[in-house]
């Protein structure tokens, strides 16, 4: 069948799988890419040999990031993070954490996926300071939400600590390496979503 251009815009003959590869792309289709995943980036953190450092009422950076560069400002970026953590010693805090963002070149502050405030506890994207972690332990707290940084410049997502009692330490347990006690991954992944 002969394509043929019509006058009211139409075109007839093309068949699916006409047009040649990269013609066309997300930006040109009917409704735009909505919903479309349009980019991801991650990082997996293995290693065991980091700290952070009890200071009650402050977020401490984490050890590891992950950076993305919207395609488009009214994209959303799907962030999950996982931490994996146990304590220096007994009486030590759980892996609570913040994800805190950078646009650009700008500082880190805190994304609204907080928890709201009370009294003077301090507010986490996964809260909880757990008493009582023993050196025997390793617990591994995840977090997934939607942001909405409305921005092209990259974008840098980093988990922030707050460490009030003992030592986390970053993928393990304890401060010895006996054979019942493992090691872990921490690890951000964000992923832009096309605005719907």
């Amino acid at each position: 069948m002969a394509i043929t251009i019509n006058g009211n815009g139409t075109v007839t003959g093309i068949s699916v799988g006409g047009l040649p590869d990269g013609i066309v792309d997300s930006d040109t289709l009917a409704g735009g890419s909505a919903g479309s995943l349009l980019n991801y980036k991650t990082t997996l953190y293995t290693a065991v040999s980091t700290s952070i450092s009890a200071s009650s009422g402050t977020f401490q950076a984490g050890p590891f990031s992950v950076t993305i560069t919207p395609k488009s400002a009214s994209s959303k970026i799907l962030v999950m993070c996982h931490v994996t953590g146990g304590s220096s010693g007994g009486n030590g805090e759980g892996p609570a954490f913040q994800i805190q963002r950078k646009i650009g070149s700008g500082s880190f502050a805190a994304v609204a996926a907080i928890g709201d405030g009370q009294g003077s506890s301090a507010r986490g994207t996964v809260g909880g300071n757990y008493d009582d972690l023993t050196t025997s332990e390793t617990l591994t707290f995840g977090a997934q939400f939607v942001d909405a940084p409305a921005t092209t410049s990259a974008v840098e997502y980093k988990p922030y600590f707050n460490v009030t009692n003992g030592d986390l330490l970053i993928n393990r347990a304890g401060l010895d390496n006996s054979a019942e006690k493992q090691t872990g991954t921490s690890a951000i992944t964000v992923i832009e979503v096309g605005a719907g």
